[in-house]
């Protein structure tokens, strides 16, 4: 993470350490699998796991967290090999069959932890990442023996 104040001083710390704090100086609980590694995309994941509810989940609002310009950080992704678009439907279909697997929450509390608040676009974004509804992959999972999982 690379910074420059207004003398041009360049200031750099690690991404994840944006993790460690946010919201008024509130610690926060890292995601299980947080690595805190140097890889963009790892950190890129991280954070998204993060904040994937808080709104609105946008190029723009990344990059302010990321401090960076968004064309910027849009070329990065790119050199990645992805885009802001594709981690964030990675990281939101990663939570939700999370959810439906391992807790009782209902699909509308499921869908809005994932930053989709209405309902019908939970529905259709799941069915594109399953190809079931979010009800069938949990009845699903529900009914699978531990050797199916």
């Amino acid at each position: 993470m690379r910074k420059t104040n207004r003398l041009g001083a360049r200031i750099e710390f690690p991404a994840h350490w944006l993790l460690l704090r946010y919201g008024g100086g509130q610690s926060q609980n890292l995601p299980e699998n947080f690595t805190g590694g140097d890889d963009f995309i790892q950190q890129t994941r991280d954070l998204l796991e993060l904040h994937l509810d808080k709104q609105p989940a946008t190029l723009n609002g990344f990059a302010e967290l990321f401090s960076q310009n968004p064309g910027r950080l849009k070329r990065t992704f790119r050199a990645n090999g992805t885009s802001f678009k594709v981690e964030l439907e990675k990281c939101r279909a990663k939570r939700a069959k999370t959810l439906l697997t391992s807790s009782q929450l209902s699909i509308k509390e499921i869908g809005e932890s994932v930053g989709l608040l209405d309902q019908p676009t939970f529905h259709r974004s799941f069915k594109r990442w399953t190809g079931m509804t979010p009800g069938e992959f949990r009845n699903r999972s529900r009914n699978a023996t531990p050797a199916d999982r």
